[in-house]
């Protein structure tokens, strides 16, 4: 088990959200641990995934 499922297990029971939701939290909340700024570009780049930077950054806007 890996920093980010432990955290997932963590908050899912306080938080009560969807899987792709509670997924893309953990992501933020991580690459906001790395980055150690609040710039959503930046945060972008620090999200450890396989799809674009650009669409990282869209699914942080949404969120």
């Amino acid at each position: 088990m890996d920093l980010s499922d432990g955290l997932r297990d963590s908050l899912k029971a306080y938080l009560g959200w969807g899987k792709p939701r509670l997924d893309c939290f953990v992501s933020m909340l991580l690459a906001l641990l790395n980055a150690r700024q609040m710039n959503l570009s930046l945060l972008a780049v620090h999200i450890d995934s396989d799809t674009e930077i650009a669409s990282r950054y869209r699914r942080m806007q949404r969120f």
